[in-house]
């Protein structure tokens, strides 16, 4: 049977499935089907602290390991903010009486009381009755350097102040959702689900007859599981010889066997035998599977384990046409299988957080789901490296959404102190936007590096170092206009009036 026949067979069965009905539920979270496994406990305080765009730096380099593990032909240009393995965090406490005091860390952690240094031999110390300056400085191995510290028995967020260098410090950042019920701050808190195959088709060589399989000599089958997530296929194999396992997003994808078109790893061959294999996959960004078998083998318990983000369903619409209520659905679920600690640019083709995008999808996830922190790590990646240079920049436009991000931030959520956390990088990134402006105050596609504006990339003949388009006049108006507000807001009246003249 030739490919274009395979595939014909194959949207007739789909199209005459059931799976495409108007109560379709396309969030694994709201599919009645489906089996959640783990569901992570959550809490709504942080517990751990770290030095504001530290976790998302941490996280960013996570995810750029877990892209080459799987991904294939992914480049991923730009210089980003630099993960550091020390932090200090500082707070003065006031006690009535003698008191204990604990904590946790992700790394080797030096007290520092009143300016002295200790020496202790247990994660714990009693201080005096009175004021004391605690000072913790935590050092990491290639790990977010976090602490958890606790006064009394309770948990103290509040009040920590931190730093890189021991000289210039912001108030620490904490999450309720990363860091806390026992996790360390990188441990991903993930929620695990069970998805079965909403169809499995007999596409040659082979019989079908619920969620069991026989594929004779050089036949195989094709299994749908609807939702398209990141995460392990298992399943029970008998029989003969070696059977290949194909993912994909649609079915012309994953019927197609050339390994120099893939977008992710090819997966080896599993040799089989009579008495069966339980075999797990290697993780997968997929919706549809192929296993094609050069013998004969019995196929079972077919289930695709994903991880999902644990999100909370914040917004609902519903008006009287289907197709526009599946559409607002199909978006939803595809911003939730896209959250992964930043809203990702996708699961499948690369796994990472692109600085324009991921603040695009803030301006969606800040209502639907509410994950501060999600955003926050969003944002964070928007901004250049500490202190940027022209050799830093990529694409002009792109580091211009991250102010116009942290100001809907603000507008959402309220929280000037997550803000002025991060006031550093945004007066470096604005003051970096004047050295690049001409004497008309405009940017234009000839600055540092740089590889155009995003419209050139919708061309064929890809981006041009020319141009100097008016959008982009535009978003660094509202730059120095936000600038402006926010300087006004911490009290810098002098750089206030600066960038309100700048903008106008």
């Amino acid at each position: 049977m030739s490919l274009k026949t395979s595939l014909l067979s194959v949207f007739i069965t789909l199209l005459t499935s059931n799976i495409y009905a108007s109560n379709l539920q396309y969030d694994p979270l709201l599919d009645p089907s489906v089996t959640i496994i783990q569901n992570t406990e959550r809490n709504d305080k942080g517990e751990f602290l770290w030095y504001p765009g530290q976790l998302s730096a941490h996280l960013q380099r996570k995810r750029i390991e877990e892209s080459a593990a799987r991904s294939l032909n992914v480049g991923y240009p730009g210089n980003f903010y630099s993960p550091e393995c020390k932090t200090f965090f500082r707070k003065e406490i006031i006690l009535k009486k003698e008191t204990a005091v604990e904590w946790i860390s992700t790394g080797e952690v030096n007290l520092v009381l009143n300016g002295n240094i200790q020496n202790y031999t247990s994660n714990s110390i009693t201080l005096p009755k009175g004021r004391t300056e605690l000072l913790f400085e935590v050092t990491t191995e290639k790990n977010l350097p976090s602490i958890k510290v606790s006064i009394d028995g309770e948990i103290s967020v509040k009040g920590w102040m931190a730093s890189l260098n021991g000289s210039y410090w912001t108030f620490a950042e904490s999450s309720p959702v990363f860091g806390t019920s026992g996790r360390a701050p990188l441990d991903d808190p993930e929620i695990d689900v069970v998805i079965n195959p909403v169809s499995i088709i007999a596409v040659r060589n082979s019989n079908v007859e619920g969620n069991k399989a026989v594929i004779r000599k050089n036949g195989y089958i094709l299994a749908d599981f609807f939702h398209l997530e990141v995460g392990k296929v298992s399943f029970t194999a008998k029989g003969s010889g070696n059977l290949i396992a194909y993912v994909g997003e649609s079915p012309e994808e994953t019927l197609n066997e050339n390994t120099a078109v893939f977008e992710q790893q090819p997966i080896e061959p599993y040799r089989l035998s009579q008495s069966g294999t339980e075999i797990v996959m290697p993780e997968m960004a997929l919706r549809y599977l192929k296993l094609f078998s050069d013998g004969e083998c019995e196929i079972s318990d077919l289930k695709f384990t994903a991880k999902m983000w644990p999100v909370d369903f914040l917004m609902a619409f519903e008006c009287d046409n289907n197709e526009i209520n599946n559409l607002w659905k199909a978006s939803v679920a595809t911003l939730h299988t896209s959250t992964h600690g930043f809203y990702l640019d996708g699961i499948k083709r690369d796994y990472l957080p692109w600085s324009m995008d991921a603040v695009l999808s803030t301006f969606g996830g800040d209502y639907v789901f509410g994950d501060k922190q999600v955003s926050l790590n969003s944002l964070s990646v928007a901004l250049l490296p500490y202190n940027p240079q022209k050799s830093d920049m990529g694409i002009p436009d792109y580091p211009l959404h991250a102010l116009i991000g942290f100001n809907q931030f603000y507008k959402r959520y309220g929280d000037f102190n997550s803000i002025l956390s991060y006031r550093d990088r945004m007066e470096q990134l604005l003051k970096f936007y004047e050295t690049l402006q001409d004497e008309r105050g405009f940017i234009s596609a000839n600055v540092g590096v740089s590889w155009g504006f995003v419209p050139g990339w919708a061309t064929r003949q890809g981006p041009d170092r020319k141009g100097t388009p008016a959008y982009a006049q535009i978003m660094l108006y509202y730059n120095y206009k936000i600038g402006a507000d926010f300087s006004e807001k911490w009290g810098d009246r002098s750089s206030a009036s600066h960038y309100r003249k700048k903008a106008e």
